[in-house]
């Protein structure tokens, strides 16, 4: 099931943005969050915690993570868990 709240043809999109991003500076929290975000969506787990930790080590007082994003990914969690009963 994909997320309600990312298709799949966004999931590129802002996945090879938040990698350019990246580039320029390796340093940026929300790029980091984001290209987890996605990571997660795609069922890349492994990558997804990398990158998540990344940013929660950028930014530990998750100051440039917006909480409507933090909501996206925990609902997102709770989605996939649903679905495994």
């Amino acid at each position: 099931m994909d997320s309600f709240f990312l298709i799949p043809f966004c999931r590129g999109i802002i996945l090879d943005e938040s990698q350019k991003a990246l580039i320029l500076n390796p340093d940026l929290p929300l790029a980091h969050g984001l290209a987890g975000y996605v990571y997660f969506q795609q069922g890349k787990y492994n990558l997804a915690e990398k990158e998540l930790l990344i940013a929660l080590s950028l930014d530990p007082n998750e100051n440039s993570l917006p909480d409507t994003f933090l909501a996206l990914l925990f609902i997102d969690i709770i989605l996939i868990n649903l679905q495994k009963r």
